[in-house]
């Protein structure tokens, strides 16, 4: 469904993720197809977690000219990473006669899109409705390659060659398979997982159903069942919409695990609580609204703090990958900079090679202690700013929805949405955190002017 004799293909992803890796597998698979092919690489602080764009070139006849794409000449975008289909360097460069987009609808904001002051990012169906007027639209895939590669082989660094077996299976690759599973056994890193999240990938394509089913998460443990049970009787008793009960149970088991079921559902009976209010305003369209605030307000309750990383380090997934990476009986060490030892002046990181699993096993049985008069790291300034922003938005939010009139519809959407602007850590994080505060003071404002200026 691409032009075979001569295609020219744009990828966007955020470095560190293997988007040259792709470009690599794709011009060699060529070569090995007997075609001409040529790639351009704009890394730029791709170490860094910035942007990355590859332009690759695949053509029946010798290439003299640099395979930078032009406008009107792209015939796929691989969005590797979602927010990067929408910079101007590749937007711009679309077109609705030839263009076909397939996208990881997973997003990862790079460093210049967390530090920016503004509205939030836009969120994966906001990308979809933005993407679809300058694209093909009817032969675009949309894809959540993270949870497939994740479920799949247990490393997230494998969804790039998820998607890019999505594209080829959808036609947008002019290349063999035996090619490119070649190409991926000659770059010589993780043949097996990447040539296996290749075809899954394809198979993704070929029958979505089945992939989602064999990969959607797996049924809580027995021993966590009563756990879950108390979670799912909060979750049913709430006014929350069908739509978004898997939403907010998901969330909520997240939050058991995070620290606890009473944790869970306090934010399960947070959510009611703005399910409630916007069925008593009576305005349609809301669901938008409530869906914002769930990720909101599980994201600020879910911060990564000194017990969720000591937790999310002995996941057993995780030493899986270590395992696999590695070998059996591979040893590594942990480099940590504690917030309490920075405050004391410790300027350096911290190695925990033999004590980490002890260590962390220690941390991760102390989350329960996590906000109370016991919790060792809950005194300082970030830890203190953490928990203060969740009853902040919380009242923020309700207050907001109070005031909730059809014509105000986007600025009560835009403090829901309030919460992403809240990333990164330490020094970052309370900056962000005081543009959070400015820009819910300039959209109080707004709702207040709104409703002055409305007739009763």
């Amino acid at each position: 469904i691409v032009n075979e004799t001569d295609t020219t293909i744009r990828m966007t992803g955020v470095g560190g993720t293997g988007v040259v890796t792709v470009s690599r597998i794709i011009q060699m698979a060529a070569r090995l197809d007997g075609r001409a092919a040529s790639g351009l690489d704009q890394t730029g602080l791709a170490q860094k977690g910035g942007p990355v764009i590859s332009d690759v070139r695949i053509a029946d006849h010798e290439l003299s000219t640099a395979p930078k794409a032009s406008e009107h000449m792209i015939d796929l975008v691989l969005g590797f990473d979602l927010l990067g289909v929408l910079t101007p360097t590749v937007a711009d460069k679309l077109t609705s006669d030839r263009t076909i987009a397939v996208l990881n609808m997973d997003t990862t904001p790079t460093h210049d899109q967390l530090m920016r002051k503004g509205p939030g990012t836009p969120n994966a169906a906001q990308v979809h409705d933005l993407i679809e007027p300058l694209t093909r639209a009817e032969h675009n895939v949309y894809l959540n390659a993270l949870d497939i590669a994740e479920a799949v082989v247990g490393d997230h660094l494998a969804a790039n060659l998820v998607l890019f077996g999505a594209s080829f299976q959808a036609g947008c690759i002019p290349l063999s398979a035996a090619s490119i599973e070649r190409a991926i056994t000659l770059n010589g890193t993780a043949v097996d997982t990447n040539i296996t999240a290749f075809n899954w990938g394809r198979a993704a394509v070929i029958a979505p159903e089945v992939v989602a089913a064999a990969t959607a998460p797996s049924l809580p443990a027995v021993g966590e069942a009563k756990e879950h049970s108390e979670v799912a009787a909060a979750v049913g008793a709430s006014a929350v919409p069908p739509a978004l009960l898997g939403l907010v149970t998901e969330r909520a088991n997240e939050l058991v695990a995070y620290q606890s079921v009473p944790y869970a559902t306090a934010f399960v009976a947070a959510v009611d609580k703005v399910a409630r209010a916007l069925a008593a305003g009576q305005v349609l369209g809301t669901e938008e609204i409530l869906a914002s605030y769930v990720a909101g307000a599980f994201k600020l309750r879910a911060y990564k703090d000194e017990y969720e990383v000591a937790r999310l380090h002995r996941d057993p997934v995780e030493q899986a990958k270590i395992e696999r990476e590695f070998g059996k009986g591979a040893k590594a060490a942990v480099l940590l900079h504690p917030p309490i030892l920075k405050s004391l002046g410790m300027k350096r990181k911290l190695e925990l090679a033999s004590l980490a699993r002890p260590t962390f096993s220690v941390l991760a049985a102390m989350r329960r202690l996590r906000g109370t008069a016991f919790d060792p790291f809950g005194r300082t300034a970030m830890r203190r700013a953490e928990r203060a922003l969740i009853d902040r938005y919380d009242r923020l939010v309700l207050d907001a929805v109070a005031q909730l009139r059809e014509e105000n519809l986007d600025l009560v959407a835009a403090v829901a949405s309030l919460a992403d602007e809240v990333r990164g850590y330490e020094d970052v994080k309370l900056a962000n955190i005081a543009r959070f505060d400015e820009r819910a003071s300039d959209l109080r404002t707004a709702l207040a002017n709104h409703l002055a200026t409305t007739p009763a």
